[in-house]
């Protein structure tokens, strides 16, 4: 009975903690993300994470304009938190040589710091961002 007892309350701790980590992992997600690890050194790189939604942005996205210096949006989607997994549901593309598409674990997620890595047929695949800071 004691050891019913025990993984009962052990459950519920888990769960409680699981809840609330996904709960601060989610808030700390919210807001724009600059991407430090540029695939190309030159250009800027933008993730903006909204309730449900993730919008992808380069320093001049669309390949089909001339170049102005301007962030383009290169595309945007649902996106999903949970486990320590952030989910992008978007069809695999690039934004100048950056991949977003797909099941990223996180490995280090701060108010203003976020890694995210993932498995690739390429083999692992990192990004490292920084929150950008509101003026």
């Amino acid at each position: 009975m004691k050891k019913n007892l025990y993984i009962s309350l052990a459950i519920i701790f888990s769960s409680i903690c699981l809840i609330s980590c996904n709960k601060q992992n989610r808030e700390y997600l919210l807001g724009e993300w600059i991407l430090i690890t540029k695939p190309v050194p030159d250009l800027d790189y933008r993730w903006y994470f909204k309730e449900s939604r993730v919008y992808i942005a380069a320093t001049d996205g669309d390949d089909n304009e001339p170049p102005t210096g301007d962030l383009d949006t290169c595309n945007y989607g649902p996106y999903v938190l949970k486990n320590g997994v952030l989910t992008i549901a978007l069809p695999e593309g690039y934004c100048r040589e950056s991949v977003y598409a797909g099941d990223w674990d996180i490995q280090v997620i701060t108010e203003s710091y976020l890694t995210i890595r993932r498995e690739t047929d390429n083999g692992s695949q990192w990004y490292e961002f920084e929150k950008a800071v509101n003026e």
